[in-house]
């Protein structure tokens, strides 16, 4: 249920975005989604804190520009194409993951995770097939 309502709130974040691209720049939709996931995420943090390693700061820097960098990708992308096209392009992150993941950490790759990388890859291949040209009716002229 918790990965389901993640969904849903997705989709409305990524509807919005769509929305906000059309008046706002990107630099400001950025700065607002971060600064209310931030509120969001502040009260959890707050009853859960305990201060990270030296270490972990440094990794903590680096997803944060990562993730932040993802959200400008995703508004820029967004601006330029419909979400149609944008947001199965971002589920290639699930294959693309568990190579890095089989690469880096020698996770294993099971049947699952490769049928589900080529029905994700087959979909988007599908999904940017051009539309199939309608047809154009004759108009008559009116002597006939």
């Amino acid at each position: 249920l918790i990965a389901l309502a993640a969904a849903v709130g997705f989709g409305v974040s990524v509807a919005l975005v769509k929305i906000l691209t059309r008046t706002e720049p990107t630099a400001s939709i950025i700065f607002w989604m971060l600064a209310v996931q931030a509120m969001a995420g502040l009260a959890p943090s707050i009853a859960m804190w305990a201060w990270p390693s030296a270490t972990a700061w440094g990794w903590i820097v680096v997803v944060a520009l990562a993730g932040t960098f993802s959200h400008f990708c995703m508004a820029r992308a967004l601006l330029y194409a419909d979400a149609t096209v944008v947001v199965p392009m971002d589920f290639l992150r699930v294959p693309l993951t568990a190579t890095v993941g089989w690469l880096v950490y020698s996770e294993r790759l099971d049947g699952f995770t490769l049928v589900g990388a080529a029905l994700i890859l087959a979909g988007n291949l599908l999904n940017l097939r051009p539309a199939p040209a309608r047809p154009v009716p004759l108009s008559r002229s009116a002597g006939t």
